[in-house]
């Protein structure tokens, strides 16, 4: 008992000097960072460096904090060992880390087969919200003028329906179709672009484009969908990112609708799993956060992945697998026709 004793204080004690020493790096390393500030205002790089610049570096740097604080502080709380009582202040650091608690989660509730039925639930709905809200939005932006003003504000009043007054219907609609049930009641919403707010996204994005672009490919042969596939989507390829990415993270958090269709428990998506694993862990709040982490690192991923997308000019268009949209466009006169096929 004695040498057990001595031995835990041991790994305490190597435990606190390695807290202490990442302590220290860090506190070195803000040092550095501060000195090398300190230099750019006040040191020679003055000159060029206008406080206009810092003022926004700051301000991203404030902004960046209040967002990633919460998720860092539910990082580190889902390393606290089980059993615990809560701290009676926020703890940044706990002293003892417990990844055991992320093989736990998985052991208490099938999250696993949920984490499946998410990724296939989230990819299909946000492809097919692609597809629907970006030929919406290039209808709309088509359209004469005055039928579009009337298409737009009823795509503005549909937005402003609250999405709690068409349960009911949607349930009665689906039980006469017989999807109650099914993953297919869960991506029926793309059929129609999801949101709105997604079409007049895309409708805008549209909007921008010049017009004498599309009718110069109508007069070279081009039909309404190659217009869309070849010019339309291209050039709006920071909407379409940004819808998916949207979309992704919409049917990867949606909560009411797995809830109300679904009756199969191997059918739900994680977004119910989460609250399935809080009722069979009330008081162990290290299991709930890790699963929380669990369920927000496949968004970080995509956003991520989105990320390289919209940097890059060059792979942005491989996305469509499509070519340049002012490519394969002959001049008036010239015999050789446009090839529209990809």
């Amino acid at each position: 008992m004695p040498m057990r004793s001595k031995g835990y204080a041991n790994a305490h004690l190597q435990r606190k000097h390695a807290w202490r020493r990442a302590w220290i790096v860090f506190c070195t390393k803000t040092f550095a960072l501060a000195r090398w500030v300190w230099s750019v205002i006040i040191g020679r790089q003055m000159q060029r460096v206008r406080w206009q610049t810092v003022l926004w570096h700051c301000t991203a740097l404030t902004i960046t904090f209040v967002f990633v604080a919460p998720f860092f502080w539910v990082l580190t709380s889902s390393l606290r060992p089980l059993g615990l009582p809560p701290p009676r202040a926020l703890e940044w650091a706990p002293q003892e880390l417990a990844w055991t608690n992320y093989a736990e989660i998985f052991r208490i509730a099938p999250l696993g087969r949920q984490i499946g039925n998410s990724i296939l639930v989230s990819t299909v709905g946000a492809a097919l919200t692609l597809i629907t809200a970006s030929a919406a939005g290039f209808a709309m932006a088509q359209t004469p003028e005055r039928p579009r003003r009337w298409l737009v504000m009823l795509t503005i009043g549909l937005l402003m329906t609250p999405s709690t007054a068409v349960w009911l219907p949607r349930y009665v609609l689906f039980s006469k179709l017989g999807l109650i049930d099914t993953y297919t009641v869960l991506v029926a919403p793309a059929l129609m672009g999801t949101k709105p707010l997604y079409v007049l996204m895309f409708y805008w994005g549209f909007r921008r484009a010049p017009r004498e672009l599309f009718e110069s490919a109508r007069l070279d042969g081009a039909g309404p969908f190659l217009s869309w596939r070849r010019i339309a989507l291209p050039l709006a390829r920071p909407t379409a990112l940004a819808v998916v990415l949207l979309t992704f993270s919409h049917y990867w958090s949606d909560f009411v609708d797995p809830l109300l269709f679904l009756k199969s428990a191997e059918r739900y998506t994680l977004a119910v799993g989460l609250r399935m694993l809080q009722q069979m862990a009330v008081t162990n709040w290290s299991l709930l956060l890790a699963a929380v982490v669990v369920m927000t690192v496949p968004v970080l991923l995509v956003y991520l992945a989105m990320q390289q997308f919209i940097r890059s000019d060059s792979e942005a268009p491989a996305l469509f697998m499509l070519r340049s949209p002012t490519q394969n466009f002959p001049q008036k006169g010239n015999s050789v026709r446009p090839n529209y096929v990809a």
